[in-house]
Order: structure tokens, then sequence, then C-alpha cells
């Protein structure tokens, strides 16, 4: 079942036990790649933005990521087939998909497609990282 969230402001730690988080964030307009990468940077993450499914492809085949953020629409491929890639390749990673089209079908494809969360923008960017806080605090305590 797809946890479709509502951001909230409650603070929470950025490096769990001991760890530091790898982050893979993919959005095709530049601002919001940006403000997410060092938000999460910021944070205490190790977080990386990419504006391309293909180049999203590459680092997903390059790299281990405990958490994937990406825009559902994006040209030539879509975040649902990135989220397909990343639990393909990492059972245990988390995806949360942004977007501006949170229709109820997008919803259940995004279900289908191994979706964690599902976040409507526009979004807090604040509050998107507290999102991410809880996602992988949960995270841990289920491995």
């Amino acid at each position: 079942m797809i946890a479709t969230v509502r951001t909230n402001r409650n603070h929470g730690l950025s490096l769990l036990n001991g760890s530091v988080y790898n982050i893979l964030i993919v959005d095709d307009e530049p601002l919001i790649c940006w403000s997410l990468e060092n938000s999460l940077r910021k944070a205490g993450y190790r977080a990386s933005s990419v504006r391309s499914a293909e180049q999203a492809f590459d680092k997903l085949n390059s790299s281990k990521f405990d958490l994937v953020i990406t825009d559902m629409k994006l040209p030539q491929h879509d975040g649902f087939e990135i989220a397909t890639a990343s639990k393909q390749l990492f059972p245990k990673s988390v995806v949360m998909m942004i977007t501006a089209y949170g229709d109820e079908l997008s919803r259940r494809r995004a279900t289908e497609s191994g979706i964690d969360y599902f976040v409507d923008k526009p979004f807090n960017l604040s509050e998107l990282v507290v999102l991410v806080n809880e996602i992988l605090r949960r995270k841990r305590k289920g491995e």
C-alpha cells in the first residue's frame, strides 16, 4: 500500500546509528534538484541529483541508494521506470515520487511500480526533509 504524505513540522535525526544514508534525486527542474540536494546535505545525508532518467539509470547501476526521490514526469522516461529499476536493483530501497499530477490513476500506478511515498507539488522543503528523516528512521528499524 502506498503512503500518500502530507509533511509536518516535527524534526527528526539526519544521522541514524552512525550511518550516512545515500539519496538520489531525479527531477528535470534544476531548482528542485539544487534545493533538495543542498537541503538534504545540510541535514547530514549524502545526496546527489540528476536531471534525466538516463543519468538516474547510470547512477543506480553504479551506486547503492537508500532513498530515491523522483519526479513523475520526465523527458523520455518517467519516474515509474526509475522506481522499477531502483526496486529491481535494491529491493530494500525506498522510493518517493514527487509530482504536480497526483490523480488517482497515478497513485494506483505508483503502487504497482513499488513507490513507497507519493508527495504532491508544491511541497514545503523543510517539511520534506523532516519526512525523509522519518522515512529513513523507519527503514533502519525495519532492517
